[in-house]
């Protein structure tokens, strides 16, 4: 259905024995794009504001989210074809034609466009492992990484410049450069979006760099807490977040093995580490805050 925001003129757009989601619209909001279900299939449906046109795009029963590209030329989707456990990201003009296939490692959902429509953040869900965003180059049909860790990122949003995605990173919100995959965790929430109107300059202050230079540690690696006995602990939490998330103390001296890093968040450069001393074995503790080290590369 199709209705003015004061509640008039509400009127159907697609037929009435049919079952319609995940619905994106046109650039001019002259279409919208569906995954409908009708006689037990899924496909991509085109529908007309306007004039009522109505078209099946896809015809192979296995279609969803669809993704309109900003420039009104492509709509992207995913497709699991017969069997539901593999799963791939697809491009099509707008009317149909010019199908191609961008992934084909059967485990990608959720197509998101960048502004220039140039590539597509989408969910990678890799066999028996947490989800990770990934972007695929329109061009070259090459995917890159966008995250990689041990909770889901999911729900990604661009940002207007298409410089930055605001996503979930498990129970917390985040944001990543999109040329770098520096990510900065902003608080608690899940399934963001970034606002159409606000720009993401005030970020590029507020996001540190955490491929300066300055960081000793590498992931793989080991490392020790700085300080003597009766210096303070650091502090381990369940996220690479300043907040009440704190599951444990590693006293100076103690050695861990680093997992994971850096991530950037509230001024700190935080690693993930593993040590019998933490709760469920690991979580993050901070390396330091750009001037002063509390965590040193260590050879046992």
């Amino acid at each position: 259905f199709l209705v003015h925001p004061d509640g008039s003129d509400l009127h159907k757009v697609s037929y009435s024995n049919m079952y319609c989601e995940q619905v994106s619209w046109s650039p001019f909001s002259a279409f919208l794009a569906g995954s409908c279900l009708l006689d037990g299939k899924w496909d991509i449906y085109v529908m007309g504001t306007a004039q009522g046109a109505f078209q099946n795009l896809t015809l192979n029963g296995f279609s969803k989210h669809p993704a309109w590209s900003p420039d009104g030329k492509w709509i992207a989707y995913d497709t699991s074809g017969p069997s539901s456990n593999m799963n791939d990201i697809y491009v099509m003009s707008a009317n149909g034609d010019s199908v191609r296939r961008l992934t084909s490692n059967g485990r990608s959902w959720y197509p998101i466009w960048s502004p220039d429509s140039q590539s597509i953040a989408y969910t990678y869900v890799p066999a028996d492992s947490d989800n990770e965003l990934y972007l695929v180059d329109l061009s070259s049909g090459q995917s890159r990484p966008l995250t990689n860790n041990d909770v889901d990122d999911v729900h990604p949003s661009w940002s207007p410049d298409g410089k930055f995605i605001v996503y979930g990173n498990g129970d917390f919100v985040a944001v990543l450069k999109v040329s770098s995959g520096e990510s900065l965790v902003l608080g608690l929430g899940r399934s963001p979006l970034w606002s159409p109107t606000v720009s993401s300059l005030p970020l590029v202050k507020a996001l540190p760099d955490c491929t300066s230079g300055w960081s000793r540690l590498t992931a793989g690696g080991q490392a020790r807490i700085t300080g003597i006995l009766g210096s303070p602990a650091n502090r381990v939490r369940s996220a690479p977040l300043v907040g009440d998330n704190k599951i444990g103390d590693l006293l100076p001296g103690s050695t861990v093995s680093v997992y994971e890093g850096p991530v950037c968040a509230d001024g700190l450069v935080f690693w993930q580490v593993a040590n019998e001393s933490i709760p469920g074995g690991y979580g993050w503790t901070a390396e330091g805050d750009g001037t002063e080290y509390w965590l040193e590369p260590y050879q046992p």
